[in-house]
């Protein structure tokens, strides 16, 4: 099994929500379970990630972390 995290960004900028997912990829790897970060804002468009993992055998979660402050 993998998770893919779709996040605002990757820390190191301050980002409660991205540091979150970061604590909880390490929870998930302790457990053996992959996890990978991937940034809404970044030179990777996540759909393209999103379109491979799609094309991965096995199962694939994806987790969507979001935070309602402006």
């Amino acid at each position: 099994m993998s998770f893919f995290q779709l996040i605002p960004r990757l820390p190191p900028p301050v980002c409660g929500v991205g540091d979150h997912a970061r604590g909880l990829a390490t929870a998930l790897a302790a457990q053996g379970v992959e996890s990978v970060l991937v940034p809404y804002q970044a030179a990777t468009d996540w759909r393209q990630v999103l379109r491979r993992s799609a094309a991965q055998a096995g199962e694939v979660t994806w987790l969507v972390h979001y935070s309602g402050y402006g």
